[in-house]
């Protein structure tokens, strides 16, 4: 995942919560079936005459359609699963896979870090508590953001923790 420092230890990794993903494969699943319905309707009785015209492309377009929700699937499933949120008792870094080949590497310095904080938006972030996570650092107009992290409550503290061992100079993780 990342290089570790000398005497540097990884506090916490986190993703995205689980729910971002279930949502993707939902919709895949949905359109899964898609297929299903149109030879549902192709093997109804008032279409026997193009039935023999139709078959042929219906099942090339439905295999085409099916590989490519596949696709899309997966290439969601990569997106969910190489975003990264990594605390370590030194900084923090976000790796953030933004297509199959495109991914940001952002790390952020504890002891520079000046200000965290979480926002959870609306009635589903709260019940199944996930939301955003901001870090900001002295000096820097850049906002640090993990969007949809799981517990960023928890990852909050944990960050505000390592971040006053870091200034502190000693280092209570075993």
């Amino acid at each position: 995942m990342i290089e570790l420092h000398k005497n540097e230890d990884i506090l916490a990794v986190r993703r995205k919560t689980w729910f971002v993903f279930a949502a993707t494969w939902a919709a895949a699943l949905l359109l899964l079936l898609g297929p299903l319905f149109g030879a549902a309707i192709l093997a109804a009785p008032k279409l026997e005459i193009l039935r023999g015209a139709l078959i042929t492309p219906y099942v090339f377009l439905s295999g085409f359609f099916e590989w490519t929700v596949w696709l899309w699937l997966f290439a969601g499933m990569i997106n969910y699963y190489y975003d990264v949120f990594i605390i370590t008792n030194e900084r923090i870094v976000h790796i953030e896979q933004k297509g199959m080949f495109n991914r940001t590497v952002a790390e952020l310095n504890l002891s520079r870090l000046q200000d965290v904080t979480i926002e959870q938006r609306g009635l589903v972030e709260t019940l199944l508590h996930f939301g955003t996570i901001r870090a900001q650092t002295a000096g820097e107009l850049n906002v640090f953001t993990f969007e949809q992290v799981d517990r960023p409550e928890v990852v909050k503290e944990i960050i505000a923790r390592a971040q006053r061992i870091a200034l502190k100079g000693n280092r209570p993780w075993p």
